[in-house]
């Protein structure tokens, strides 16, 4: 999949891929600093899904190829519905389905309430409302200009982390994640009554419980809204993406409905 560029509103370049025929699915990959574009072809949903959709794969601002800042007014949700927006421009396409994961999940219930073109949507691992941006984001930004702050003072040893997570904290430039989780706390939750098309959402018994409360609080609304909901068994956050074989099935029906 060769990468191609469009320059968004605001003068960022941002990174996207095109491959296979039919009609066209947007894959929104997750964030926390460690995924882009290349995540479905690693857990092959391209190679699933390629003989029919004609899909897209951006690299979110702030990911892969596309343009970082550490400025959190880089990362407002205007300016990623822009970035998408112009993708699709560029690639000639009105009507399209929309799949997102995690950072995705929550680009694609933004996209759901502004924009009229997307046949479809799922997103796996979000939930509907405000809870993650008043509550979690704000949490995860502390967390993380703690690290921060630890790396900086080459402290990181006198606390307990995973030998993967902490090679990954030194080699990483947090503060582009903390600008993000700075911009989350301003974004505004979309509730069910904005949603105006077809849209699912799906969860694993072993997702962030947080999110997993959130699903099952928000179960009945959801129902009354005719909005699909499936929780998978034994299924982690990660896992809502690399089971490929467990999920697909399930989407490959909805998206045909």
């Amino acid at each position: 999949m060769d990468t191609k560029y469009i320059i968004s509103n605001d003068g960022a370049k941002i990174a996207y891929s095109m491959i296979g025929k039919g009609p066209a699915l947007l894959l929104v990959h997750g964030g926390a600093g460690r995924y882009d574009k290349s995540l479905w072809n690693n857990t092959g949903w391209v190679e699933r899904l390629k003989d029919k959709f004609l899909i897209i794969t951006p690299d979110i601002r702030g990911y892969g190829e596309s343009d970082k800042s550490e400025d959190s007014n880089f990362y407002s949700i205007t300016n990623i519905l822009e970035d998408l927006n112009i993708i699709l421009k560029e690639c000639k396409i009105k009507d399209f389905y929309y799949i997102g994961w995690s950072y995705g999940a929550n680009i694609g219930l933004q996209m759901c309430k502004n924009n009229k073109n997307i046949k479809s949507a799922i997103c796996a691992g979000g939930c509907m409302g405000d809870y993650f941006y008043k509550y979690v984001a704000p949490r995860l930004r502390s967390t993380y200009e703690e690290l921060n702050e630890r790396k900086s003072s080459n402290s990181l040893d006198k606390i307990n982390l995973d030998g993967d997570f902490k090679e990954w904290v030194q080699t990483t430039n947090l503060d582009i994640l903390i600008a993000q989780y700075k911009a989350w706390e301003n974004w505004t939750g979309v509730n069910t009554a904005d949603i105006n098309t077809k849209l699912a959402i799906y969860s694993g018994t072993n997702d962030n419980k947080e999110l997993l409360e959130q699903l099952h609080y928000q179960e009945k609304e959801l129902i009354e809204h005719n909005i699909r909901m499936k929780i998978f068994e034994e299924l982690d956050h990660f896992g809502l993406v690399g089971e490929v074989d467990t999920v697909m099935p399930w989407i490959l029906d909805f998206l045909s409905e």
